[in-house]
């Protein structure tokens, strides 16, 4: 029987070396032999050394590329991304956050001017910053009208975000919320005279329908664009417009019908509601005055410049025939028309609508009143520009809930 070998006879086979040691023993040899060949020189030493650094960083910057480039080629494709909003889909947040702007200013106003709050400077700030922060976005909606997309968005709705937090011990007036209170208002206060009236349950019924409509229609994307585009005609920002107005002067506005209701119910309107008769309105828009004096037994006439609104107007005037005004009523006309005169002549109301009408349509119209009504005629006018008229005498003052906020109604009377 043979012997077992010995363990110590067997060759010793040397271990294997790591993947660092390897690399390290096929690359040093190379740059031993560079630097054994650079010591005399220290100069190139030096340049010979970062030479050595560069290649070894370019290696692992290669190394790196590498992998970054295989992860890429592994990985699923991405989905693509969803191209930018246009047009309503980008009206709507844009709207929102005017109306968290607007919340913020009428905030920041009310508590600037309570002298028991303790952020007065602060609100006064912030009530200046939401105000600038709304001209931006009033920007940023006429470019969408014009077809384009919204690029400061996200911009605007930190900066909103930064002066809600600055404001965050008070509560935030919800602009949105009141909207849908008033319009809720409204239709509480059509039935309830529906039901008190008699001989107006007709009309008052249909103007139920007529308000929530109108309410639909006013944030229609087609009738935005098409008053956007006719304020532009207006003011000459289009090749062949007439540039007769102000930009403001054709803001776009409506009073509720429980405001118009607590005005006509004022002492200061009591002989225009017992005489009836004839109502006229400068700046109609898209008649919802009209509607609201028609329900209640007034024969009334609307007079605006922008031809979008009047044909808004008659088109309501239409569908809600009950309510007892022709289309025809509504006119297309300025102010400063020579047949203004003849419209407003014998009428017992007129309202004009001239919150934002600059001084020369306030001349016009005030001249043509003078002119044209008879005596003991009632105007409601939405400025004090008839404070100083001799004909006139301010008999009463109403303040009302508008789509812009509170609002002062002057009563006149026409002696």
């Amino acid at each position: 029987m043979e012997p077992e070998p010995s363990l110590e006879a067997e060759p010793k086979v040397a271990p294997e070396p790591d993947t660092r040691a390897r690399k390290a023993a096929q690359t040093a040899p190379e740059e031993l032999a560079i630097l054994k060949g650079a010591a005399d020189d220290p100069a190139r030493m030096v340049a010979v050394v970062m030479s050595i650094k560069r290649r070894r960083q370019a290696r692992v910057r290669m190394a790196f590329e590498y992998k970054k480039e295989a992860a890429k080629a592994a990985a699923p494709p991405p989905k693509p991304r969803p191209p930018a909003p246009k047009g309503e889909q980008a009206l709507r947040p844009l709207e929102r956050l005017l109306d968290r702007l607007s919340g913020v200013a009428a905030t920041a106003r009310r508590a600037s001017e309570d002298p028991f709050c303790n952020v007065r400077a602060r609100c006064k700030v912030v009530a200046r910053a939401a105000l600038d922060a709304r001209l931006d976005v009033r920007k940023e909606l006429d470019t969408i009208m014009t077809g384009e997309r919204s690029r400061a968005y996200r911009r605007l709705r930190r900066t909103t975000a930064q002066l809600e937090r600055r404001l965050a011990p008070l509560e935030l007036v919800d602009v949105a919320a009141a909207r849908r209170r008033r319009a809720a208002r409204d239709a509480r206060c059509a039935a309830w005279l529906a039901a008190r009236l008699p001989a107006r349950a007709a009309a008052l019924e249909a103007l139920g329908a007529l308000i929530e409509q109108h309410r639909v229609l006013e944030r229609s994307w087609t009738f935005q664009r098409a008053l956007f585009f006719e304020q532009l005609r207006l003011t000459g920002a289009t090749g062949g417009g007439e540039g007769r107005h102000e930009r403001e002067a054709l803001s776009f506005g409506t009073t509720s019908f429980a405001a118009f209701c607590s005005l006509l119910a004022a002492p200061c309107l009591e002989d225009a509601r017992n005489k009836g008769g004839a109502c006229v309105v400068l700046g109609s828009s898209t008649g919802t005055l009209c509607f609201y004096a028609a329900a209640l037994g007034f024969d009334v006439k609307g007079v605006d410049v922008m031809e979008p609104a009047v044909a808004v107007a008659r088109s309501l005037a239409i569908t809600h025939s009950e309510i007892g005004v022709d289309a025809g009523a509504f006119r297309v006309l300025d102010v400063r028309d020579p047949d203004i005169g003849r419209i407003v002549r014998g009428a017992t109301l007129v309202i004009v609508a001239s919150s934002c009408w600059g001084p020369e349509l306030c001349d016009a119209y005030a001249e043509v009143l003078e002119a044209s009504l008879d005596s003991d005629a009632t105007v409601v006018d939405f400025s004090a520009h008839l404070d100083d008229r001799p004909p006139f005498t301010k008999v009463g003052e109403v303040r009302v809930d508008a789509s812009w906020g509170s609002a002062p109604l002057r009563v006149y009377r026409r002696w």
